[in-house]
């Protein structure tokens, strides 16, 4: 069944082929795999730690022997979109600034 998921990326790793992230939301982490399709979109440059994201795909079980984050299953993501995401060359600490406190973020 497809699903939708919104959240917050906490990790990501950009690869040649494909893009893994961990999405945060009220409820917890649920691990993303981006394929080759989906790292071609002109809003990967964008992505960055804090960004809100909308994606859509698959839920599934993680490869025999691997273990995701979470809530143990996998999104294979078949689209996605970027919600808002952190002025490029800032960090989230910029952003908000370092008085703030975690119930800003």
């Amino acid at each position: 069944k497809r699903v939708q998921v919104r959240g917050w990326i906490s990790r990501w790793s950009l690869q040649k082929k494909s893009a893994f992230l961990d999405l945060r939301d009220g409820y917890g982490y649920l691990q993303c795999i981006l394929d080759s399709r989906m790292v071609k979109s002109k809003d990967i440059p964008h992505l960055s730690r804090e960004a809100s994201i909308r994606l859509y795909g698959t839920l599934q079980n993680p490869p025999k022997g691997k273990k995701a984050i979470g809530c143990g299953l996998e999104l294979m993501v078949d689209h996605w979109e970027l919600i808002g995401g952190i002025p490029s060359g800032k960090t989230v600490d910029m952003v908000v600034g370092k008085e703030a406190s975690e119930a800003t973020l």
